[in-house]
C-alpha cells in the first residue's frame, strides 16, 4: 500500500509538471463522453509565463525528489524527467471512468504526448528496476509499473492507466484490456463532440477541470433510484448536468471561469436573473468588513426547479401542517439576500476546568465575529407569518423589532425597514441598516467593484481575516509557523457573476496574491516548499 501511495504521488506530479494544451488538442479525442472527470494542464500556455527550467529547478520540485526513499525503484521517477521524451509544450490529460472492480470505484487514465519514444523508454528503464517492456506487431509498447499502474505508448502518445483491484490482486489481462480500450478513439462519442467542452477547451486555460455530475449520479445509483426518507430521486434528474472550470496563473493573481450547466430536465428554469439590489448592499455594515456574500435567486426559478424535479407537490404537503404552501412562502421574498462578516478574530483564551477536584487551566480557541444578513421582501405579511411561527422557538418581540436570546451575553436581532428585513448578532449593525447610518460609508476599494452589478458576488478579504488569527492557537510550533506562512500568501478572493445563458450559470474567479510582481504559479510552488521545510524541521 505504501508503494501504491508513492505511485499515486508520482502520477499527480506528472499531471502538474508535464501537461499542456492547444485549442482543442488532438489527444482529447481519446477521452470518452461518459468520463466523469477530466483534468488538463496547459504547459504550452504556462511556458510563456514561466520557464520550464525555473519550475523543475524550484525548491518544491527538489523537495519532491528528496522525498523519494533511497534504494526504491520509484526513487528516481522525478530524476531526469526533463529528458524523458515528454512533449512539454503539448497537452496532458487525466480522466476518470466509473468501474466498481477497482479501488475507489474508478479508473484513472493519463494521456501524455511524447516527442521522443526512445528517450522515454531509456528513462523508464533507468527508473523502474527490472521493468519488462513488451512491443506488439503494431509497434505499441506496454509495461506494468506497479500495483494497479500500467503504461502503454506509441510514437507520439503515452497512456498511463491506474486501476488497482479492490482485493489487491491485479489481473494483467484485465489491465491490458483496459489499456487497449484507452487507446481506442471512442467512435462518435469522444468528449470533443460535446459543444460545452469545445467552447471551454478553446479558451486555452492553464488548468481546467470538467465534472459530468449527471454521469456521476448515474454511476453512483447504477441507473436506479436512491431512497431518502421514503422519497425516490432518479439519477435522470441530474442527467446532462456538467460543471466546467478553468484557471490561469498570472503575475500576482490567479483568474478563472466556471460554467454550471443545468441538467436537461431543469434547463430554462434559471433563465430569469437580475443584479443584486443596490440599496440593500448600501445599507450593509462596512466597518472592518472581512467577507461579503450576496445572491439574487428569483422565487420563480425556485418554483420552476421544484416543478421540473417533481418536488412541488411534496413540498406543499410538507408545508400544509403549518398552514402554508410553496407559493405563499416564495411570495414572501424577492430573491435578494446579502451576508457580511465583520470584526473576525480567532484567538486563544485561558479556560479553567475542574479535574479530580483540582482546577486545571488550558488554552482554547475562541472565534469572534459579527454576522449580518439582509433579505429583500416581496410580501411582508407573508414573511410576518413565518416570523410568527418562529415565536414558538424563542423569538421575542422588542421595541425595535425582535430578539432571539442565545446566551446571557449573545443575542440575534431582527429588524425591518421598508421592504427589507435584517438579522444580526450585532444590534449596532442591524440598527445601522434600518436607520441608514451604514450608507454614510463605502466598502473598501476592490470590494465595491466586486459585489455590485452582478446576480451573485462573494468577496473575501483574506489579508484582514488572517491578520486577526493568532498563530499560537494550535499549541504546535509547526502549525503556528504554517499559519504565519499563510498570512503572507493571499490578499483577497473574488467570485462573482451568475448570469445565465446557453443553459449555464457563468461565474468568474480572481485570487490576488500579496506579492503582485511574481508569477502566481511560482508563488504557490514556493509556498508548498516552505510548508514542506517547516514540516521536515518538526519531524527531525
Amino acid at each position: 500500500m505504501r508503494e501504491f501511495r508513492r505511485i499515486n504521488i508520482i502520477v499527480v506530479g506528472l499531471v502538474l509538471l508535464l501537461g499542456a494544451c492547444k485549442s482543442v488538442p488532438e489527444n482529447a479525442q481519446y477521452i470518452p463522453a461518459d468520463a466523469v472527470t477530466v483534468t488538463s494542464v496547459n504547459l504550452s500556455s504556462l511556458s510563456k509565463k514561466i520557464a520550464w527550467e525555473l519550475l523543475t529547478g524550484s525548491r518544491f520540485f527538489k523537495k519532491m525528489k528528496e522525498r523519494m526513499p533511497e534504494g526504491d525503484s520509484s526513487a528516481n521517477v522525478l530524476k531526469g524527467i526533463e529528458n524523458a521524451g515528454i512533449d512539454v509544450v503539448n497537452t496532458f490529460y487525466v480522466y476518470s471512468r466509473a468501474d466498481v472492480r477497482f479501488e475507489g470505484g474508478s479508473i484513472f487514465v493519463g494521456l501524455v504526448p511524447l516527442s521522443d519514444k526512445a528517450a522515454f523508454e531509456r528513462y523508464l528503464k533507468s527508473t523502474f528496476d527490472g521493468i519488462t517492456i513488451v512491443t506488439d506487431e503494431k509497434g505499441r509498447s506496454t509495461a506494468a509499473l506497479g500495483h494497479g499502474l500500467y503504461a502503454g505508448w506509441k510514437t507520439d502518445l503515452l497512456v498511463v492507466l491506474r486501476a488497482a483491484a479492490t482485493d489487491g490482486t491485479d489481473d494483467d489481462a484485465v489491465l491490458k484490456a483496459e489499456l487497449d480500450k484507452a487507446f481506442e478513439v471512442p467512435g462518435n462519442k469522444p468528449i470533443t463532440k460535446d459543444k460545452r467542452y469545445q467552447t471551454f477547451a478553446r479558451e486555452g486555460y492553464d488548468f481546467s477541470f470538467w465534472l459530468n455530475y449527471g454521469q456521476l449520479a448515474s454511476d453512483i445509483n447504477d441507473n436506479t433510484s436512491m431512497g431518502m426518507n421514503g422519497l425516490s430521486l432518479s439519477p435522470d434528474l441530474a442527467k446532462g448536468g456538467v460543471l466546467v472550470s478553468g484557471i490561469n496563473f498570472e503575475r500576482g493573481k490567479v483568474t478563472g471561469d466556471l460554467n454550471y450547466y443545468l441538467p436537461t430536465k431543469l434547463r430554462g428554469a434559471g433563465s430569469s436573473v437580475e443584479n443584486l439590489d443596490k440599496v440593500m448592499l448600501d445599507r450593509m455594515p462596512k466597518e472592518n468588513v472581512d467577507l461579503v456574500h450576496a445572491s439574487h435567486i428569483p422565487p420563480a426559478t425556485v418554483q420552476a426547479i421544484l416543478e421540473k424535479a417533481g418536488l412541488y407537490g411534496l413540498s406543499n404537503l410538507a408545508l400544509s401542517s403549518m398552514s402554508l404552501d410553496v407559493d405563499y412562502v416564495l411570495d414572501a421574498f424577492s430573491g435578494d439576500i446579502v451576508m457580511s462578516m465583520n470584526d473576525f478574530s480567532l484567538q486563544t483564551e485561558l479556560r479553567e476546568d475542574e479535574f479530580m477536584g483540582e482546577v486545571v487551566q488550558h488554552k482554547k480557541q475562541k472565534a469572534n465575529m459579527k454576522m449580518t444578513y439582509a433579505i429583500k421582501l416581496n410580501k411582508k405579511e407573508n414573511f410576518m407569518k413565518l416570523v410568527g411561527l418562529a415565536m414558538n422557538t424563542g423569538l421575542q418581540k422588542a421595541n425595535y423589532g425582535y430578539v432571539f436570546p442565545l446566551t446571557t451575553k449573545d443575542s440575534v436581532f431582527l429588524m425591518f425597514v421598508d421592504a427589507y428585513a435584517v438579522i444580526s448578532n450585532s444590534r449596532k449593525h442591524a440598527a445601522g441598516f434600518v436607520s441608514g447610518e451604514n450608507t454614510k460609508s463605502e466598502f473598501p476599494d476592490g470590494m465595491r467593484e466586486a459585489i455590485y452589478g452582478h446576480p451573485y458576488a462573494c468577496y473575501i478579504d483574506v489579508r484582514r481575516l488572517m491578520k486577526n488569527v493568532d498563530p499560537t492557537i494550535t499549541g504546535s510550533a509547526t502549525d503556528s509557523a504554517m499559519i504565519q506562512e499563510c498570512k503572507n500568501l493571499i490578499d483577497n478572493v473574488t467570485i462573482n457573476g451568475g448570469d445565465y445563458s446557453e443553459d449555464a450559470y457563468r461565474f468568474s474567479l480572481e485570487v490576488n496574491f500579496m506579492n503582485k510582481d511574481e508569477s502566481s504559479l511560482l508563488e504557490l510552488v514556493d509556498f508548498g516548499a516552505r510548508l514542506k521545510e517547516i514540516s521536515d524541521i518538526q519531524s527531525q
